[in-house]
Parts: C-alpha cells; sequence; structure tokens
C-alpha cells in the first residue's frame, strides 16, 4: 500500500512498541478521509467557517465580512477581579462587529488578554490607543 507522507508511515515502523503515537492526515493515496470530527484549524474551510454577515466594520468601515470582539474577552469572565467591575450583562453584551483583519490586529497587537479587559473594555479606549489607530487606518486602505 502506499501512502500519502511516506515519512511519517516509515517513522511510525521505527518506534519501540508499546508507545502510540498519532499520525494525522495518514491516508492511503486514493482513499479520501471521511473523519469530519478534525475539521482544520487553517485553510479556506476554516475561514468560510469563520465568516459571519456582510457589514460595516465598526473600525475600518470597510464592507466585509463580519466578527465580533468581546470588549471584555471570554477568558476572563471568571475572574474575581473583572466579576466585581463587571456586571454579567456588561461581560457578555459589550462587543463590536468587525472585520476579520481588525480583529487580527487587535489580538496581534494586544495579545494579553487581562490587559485588553482592563485597558481597552470600549470601542473608544481601543480607538484612543496609537497602535490601534495605525492597523485600522493600513486596513482601511486594503481592499
Amino acid at each position: 500500500m502506499i501512502w500519502a507522507r511516506p515519512q511519517v508511515a516509515t517513522k511510525l515502523a521505527k518506534r519501540p512498541q508499546g508507545k502510540v503515537l498519532k499520525a494525522r492526515n495518514l491516508v492511503p493515496q486514493g482513499q479520501q478521509n471521511t473523519n469530519t470530527t478534525n475539521l482544520p484549524r487553517k485553510g479556506k474551510n476554516y475561514t468560510e467557517r469563520l465568516r459571519g454577515p456582510i457589514g460595516a466594520c465598526e473600525l475600518c468601515h470597510r464592507e466585509k465580512p463580519l466578527t465580533e470582539h468581546h470588549l471584555i474577552p471570554r477568558a476572563v469572565h471568571g475572574k474575581r477581579y473583572f466579576q466585581k467591575r463587571f456586571t454579567k450583562e456588561e461581560m457578555t453584551h459589550q462587543r463590536i462587529s468587525i472585520c476579520r483583519q481588525c480583529h487580527k490586529g487587535i489580538h496581534r497587537i494586544i495579545p494579553n488578554e487581562k490587559e485588553l479587559a482592563r485597558s481597552f473594555y470600549t470601542k473608544e479606549l481601543l480607538l484612543a490607543d496609537e497602535r490601534i489607530q495605525r492597523h485600522v487606518r493600513w486596513v482601511a486602505k486594503q481592499k
């Protein structure tokens, strides 16, 4: 049988017995992988699943598929610091609809979710940051 990735198949064969290894995407050539639980994390199918309704981005004002950005990230909703300062309603409903490029830019510029929640919990505070302003100006020039 011919394997799609022979280097992985030979590596698996050389491992000592008793060790179980996961071999992702190891499917014989000519056969199709029918496993639907492992949806792709990158590529065309992944980005198609992430697309939301088309509308105007609240930051760059382009007409693009929109995503929801939680101004108070969901990862910090259970932290006592944030539970004391914000109501449950504020934490779950403070969102903005922005395009994917703006959303990625926010999380690349400010990767720390606690910092996002403490310092950038409104649209105005986000836009007050010079790094975000520069990114939004750049995105607005894109197609």
